[in-house]
């Protein structure tokens, strides 16, 4: 009798593999994205918020809201939104700490961007409240 971990196995292993570890794609641009607000960094007592706020479609919410990703590179810290999920979009302003992502060390230096699909990055101005 062969133990249930062993048949698991390979089914583990096989994403590991492959590089099944990869970014979403980026499914709005900074100009497509539907910003009523357009993304700035907040500074507030020693700690950044990215803050922005997107439009509703003909003033009713939006049942298909993409979903906010950041990556870091080299260069600075990046946001943009992937593919939209089944999640509503109330158009409500959102205030995310960049401490989740671990880019508030690229905000003190002033490289937090937007990224585009085409590799367009739109730096992201940097307000004190």
């Amino acid at each position: 009798m062969t133990r249930p971990i062993l048949k698991c196995l390979p089914l583990v292993l096989l994403p590991a593999l492959f590089g099944c570890r990869t970014d979403p794609s980026i499914g709005y641009g900074y100009d497509t994205a539907g910003f009523v607000e357009p993304p700035v960094v907040i500074e507030r007592d020693g700690h950044y918020y990215l803050r922005y706020r997107r439009g509703l479609d003909n003033g009713r919410f939006t049942p298909a809201n993409p979903v906010l990703r950041a990556t870091r590179r080299n260069d600075g810290g990046y946001y943009y939104f992937s593919v939209p999920i089944s999640h509503m979009e109330w158009g409500n302003r959102v205030e995310r700490p960049l401490a989740l992502d671990g880019l508030e060390d690229f905000a003190r230096a002033g490289r937090i961007y937007w990224l585009d699909s085409d590799g367009r990055k739109h730096p992201l101005p940097i307000r004190s409240e």
